[in-house]
């Protein structure tokens, strides 16, 4: 069975590389081209986050990258959740995210939140099982992006 782990930056290239695959749709479904300058895992730790990964027989199969909101203290962000394309419908995200939540609320987080595209029904359908609630629909907060977004937000404790 796969395991779960926090990320070093030893893994951020497998990281990346795994988050590009599984947002490839997502990234063509927004009509914009991938940017090349990103380091998702190194970003969310230089925030004071941390990045988690299942990963077997040492290849990685999903990532999440998380950090703590700079408005907000106990918030955290979900800033990135990501399956392999050939491994997604296996509970593999929702076992990490399983993980994430649990050693968040182990170290005293509140909240967690995520913003993920309106048009991704699947995606807000997945959170919304998982008990998230949409606190906000509209326009993105901080992009030229014409894309409407949804924030939603999960209690912890």
């Amino acid at each position: 069975m796969p395991g779960i782990r926090r990320l070093t930056a030893e893994d951020d290239a497998a990281a990346e590389a795994l988050l590009r695959r599984a947002f490839a749709d997502y990234v063509r479904r927004l009509g914009r081209a991938p940017r090349d300058d990103l380091d998702r895992a190194a970003e969310a730790r230089a925030k004071g986050g941390l990045a988690m990964g299942v990963e077997e027989d040492g290849r990685l199969l999903a990532v999440a990258t998380l950090h703590p909101q700079e408005e907000e203290a106990g918030v955290w962000l979900l800033s990135h959740l990501g399956v392999d394309p050939d491994r997604q419908g296996e509970a593999l995200g929702d076992r990490l995210l399983d993980a994430a939540e649990a050693g968040l609320a182990a170290e005293g987080a509140e909240r967690l939140q995520l913003v993920t595209a309106a048009f991704r029904d699947d995606l807000v359908g997945f959170y919304a099982r998982r008990g998230f609630e949409i606190v906000r629909r509209g326009p993105p907060e901080r992009s030229e992006d014409p894309h409407e977004r949804v924030r939603m937000e999960k209690r912890l404790a």
